[in-house]
């Protein structure tokens, strides 16, 4: 029997280089479709949950736990745990280049007295970050310090805001019907559900709203997840959820893009948000002075709001 070893080669070879070919590793995920905006959100939902270290939610957090609970929410995986290996992992962008969804680096030697990166805080835009805080015991929005700053860094595959502020041009800045989804499910601790309406963007959220007869679809039948949600829409979405002023003014502050501020009610509950939507001249007290945040937002309070907004 005639054997042809080197024309074996020739036609394995190719094969074998085609096969490595099509065999890929998957990336940790697919964030094409994550803004910077849907980032600080999904932060801004957890403000108040206390730290704890190694917390990854959603009852406590830690610094890193924030920032792979906050991704995890978009379906962006694979994140590194610790503060200093998400250093590593994000790609490295200059000050000037920061924007809302982006992360900042610092070394705050709280445990190992090094100038290494140990402490790791979301930015929102206009000069704020928020992050899950050891010294002040929990998720807050302040301003962002730059002397223990290590770095910026930039969540592979997330588009970044193209602005330094969270606010865009327009009615909730443009905020589609699947982003106020996910406002509303995270604000009111929902837990993400499959919706009946083929929908993938922030499919989760949809179904959490849509089985808690918040967010409803069209008379059509359609949810048209890509669609901005008018003020209307966002009205009744609060009503039928039965929420607190508090829970509101927080839902509202999101969808909008509002900075949170301290307000001067005294309000722990949500009280940058109280603040955010009291400033912007949306959430207004009780005629005699009080706010009132555990409150029921009434329907008549819900349509003020989205007359002034």
């Amino acid at each position: 029997m005639i054997t042809f070893p080197r024309l074996k080669s020739i036609v394995l070879l190719p094969l074998l280089a085609m096969a490595l070919t099509l065999v890929s590793v998957p990336p940790a995920a697919d964030a094409s479709t994550v803004s910077g905006d849907q980032i600080v959100r999904s932060a801004r939902a957890q403000l108040g949950v206390p730290y704890s270290f190694g917390g990854n939610g959603p009852r406590t957090f830690d610094c890193s736990g924030l920032v792979r609970h906050a991704l995890a929410r978009h379906g962006i995986t694979g994140v590194p745990r610790a503060s200093i290996d998400q250093h590593r992992w994000a790609r490295s962008i200059t000050r000037s280049q920061l924007r809302p969804g982006d992360l900042v680096f610092q070394s705050w030697g709280s445990r190992n007295g090094t100038n290494g990166t140990d402490h790791v805080a979301i930015y929102a835009g206009n000069g704020r970050v928020i992050d899950a805080s050891p010294t002040l015991g929990g998720v807050i929005e302040r301003a962002l310090t730059d002397r223990v700053v290590t770095g910026y860094g930039r969540i592979p595959g997330v588009s970044p805001t193209n602005s330094g502020s969270t606010s865009s041009s327009g009615w909730a800045g443009g905020t589609t019907r699947a982003e106020a989804a996910r406002v509303v499910a995270d604000t009111l601790r929902l837990p993400n559900r499959a919706n009946p309406f083929g929908v993938t963007t922030q499919g989760g959220a949809v179904g959490a709203v849509y089985h808690a007869g918040i967010g409803r679809p069209y008379a059509d039948g359609t949810w048209r997840p890509n669609t901005a949600i008018t003020k209307g829409q966002l009205a009744v979405w609060l009503d039928r959820a039965d929420v607190t002023r508090a829970q509101a003014a927080r839902i509202v502050a999101d969808v909008i893009g509002l900075r949170h501020r301290s307000n001067p009610f005294g309000v722990t509950t949500q009280g940058g948000a109280v603040g955010a939507v009291y400033h912007a001249g949306i959430g207004l007290p009780y005629s005699n002075g009080t706010w009132r945040p555990h409150a029921q937002a009434t329907r008549g309070q819900l349509d003020a709001w989205m007359r002034r907004a």
